[in-house]
């Protein structure tokens, strides 16, 4: 299981829907960047020495949720 698992993602999705940016891919971006920096500080200050592995766990969730907000309504 990723370090970055699917608590991450809830958390982004839902600090997104939230503050009601779901079609705003700027406004999007700068809470993902937010939150990967605030997960790389914590882990950096925690004595975590290469966090090079967990910032590509970051991405891949952040690719992951992006996918979602960026996907065609279902058809009725």
């Amino acid at each position: 299981m990723s370090s970055v698992g699917p608590n991450f993602r809830k958390i982004l999705t839902e600090t997104i829907k939230r503050a009601g940016v779901e079609d705003d891919s700027v406004a999007r971006a700068g809470i993902y960047s937010r939150a990967r920096r605030t997960v790389v500080d914590r882990a950096r200050a925690s004595g975590a020495g290469n966090v090079s592995a967990l910032e590509a766990e970051i991405d891949a969730a952040i690719s992951e949720i992006e996918a979602e907000f960026n996907a065609p309504p279902p058809l009725e």
